[in-house]
């Protein structure tokens, strides 16, 4: 992926924000295992979801060095990316 194409893609995400449409815009979407550990600030299945699938393709090994519980790298490898945290 170029530059410019992370650019646009991060100007979609941030316009018109995926995650609030639909059924992503629940607090409990996603898969039944987000729900173990689940405190306030925790970041929403469906954030994860579509940051990993807009910025990585399959394959790709995504690092999220202050992971918390762990959202971006299981929702990583709930899609086919290598999720390190």
């Amino acid at each position: 992926m170029t530059n410019n194409e992370i650019i646009k893609r991060a100007k979609t995400f941030i316009e018109n924000p995926p995650y609030k449409e639909g059924e992503f815009s629940g607090k409990n979407w996603g898969h039944k295992w987000h729900s173990l550990c689940s405190y306030q600030g925790k970041l929403k299945p469906a954030i994860a979801h579509f940051l990993v699938t807009y910025f990585s393709k399959p394959g790709d090994v995504v690092l999220d060095p202050l992971c918390g519980v762990g959202t971006i790298p299981f929702e990583a490898c709930l899609n086919g990316r290598v999720g390190i945290g």
